[in-house]
């Protein structure tokens, strides 16, 4: 059984993933990233064990974005290294 000693590291190190900053670095990378003409059409929904969640608004920007997932998360992992993954699901976009 592991102690509150050798967990609370972990716990912390992903909170501070979380933090109100990081979240717009990642925002601002996504935003240098994304393709010009999808910047209405998608947003970043969250960040999870290294994969990045963006939403779309249809599903013909859900096909796009599919297409150019290896190029887009290339670029993105030069700004975030940590990612490993991008997932594009239909949701909302402000």
């Amino acid at each position: 059984m592991d102690t509150i000693q050798n967990i609370l590291p972990d716990v912390i190190k992903k909170l501070s993933v979380a933090t109100p900053g990081r979240q717009r670095t990642i925002q601002d990378a996504w935003n240098n990233v994304a393709p010009a003409k999808a910047a209405g059409h998608t947003a970043v929904a969250g960040l999870h064990n290294g994969t990045l969640i963006i939403h779309v608004d249809a599903s013909a920007w859900l096909f796009q974005m599919n297409m150019h997932k290896r190029s887009l998360l290339a670029k993105m992992q030069q700004a975030v290294p940590e990612l490993t993954a991008l997932t594009f699901k239909i949701g909302k976009v402000r």
